[in-house]
């Protein structure tokens, strides 16, 4: 089952080389946060304990990706497909959950991307 995290406040730390970080992922240090996946919903592209490297700056126009939401308070790593009509859908790999649609006239009252997934990295399980 996916998790909802409460809050956006950092738990999680992970020492990479600042350089790699700039030149590979094109994510700047001081923008960067990192969480733990909690939950199957974006299995199989994501597992449950893996490690994730986010960037909170974002571009004008977002383009399709994996990215950190947050909605209805609760913080949530979904993949998000654009769709005609300034819609959104919010995916999650595991299709066990099915998808929903966030627009301009969304009812949600609490909608907003924190941040885009540049890498993930697990644990080997033998």
């Amino acid at each position: 089952m996916g998790t909802f995290l409460d809050g956006e406040a950092a738990v999680d730390a992970l020492s990479l080389d600042l350089a790699w970080v700039e030149q590979e992922l094109k994510v700047k240090p001081q923008d960067a946060g990192v969480l733990t996946v909690r939950g199957d919903s974006m299995e199989p592209t994501l597992q449950h304990g893996d490690m994730l490297l986010f960037t909170k700056r974002l571009p004008e126009l977002l383009f399709e990706g994996i990215y950190l939401i947050r909605c209805n308070a609760l913080l949530m790593v979904k993949r998000l497909l654009l769709q005609p009509g300034h819609r959104v859908l919010v995916v999650s790999d595991n299709p066990a959950y099915p998808p929903f649609e966030v627009s301009e006239q969304a009812e949600l009252t609490d909608f907003a991307v924190i941040g885009r997934v540049a890498w993930t990295g697990r644990r080997l399980r033998a």
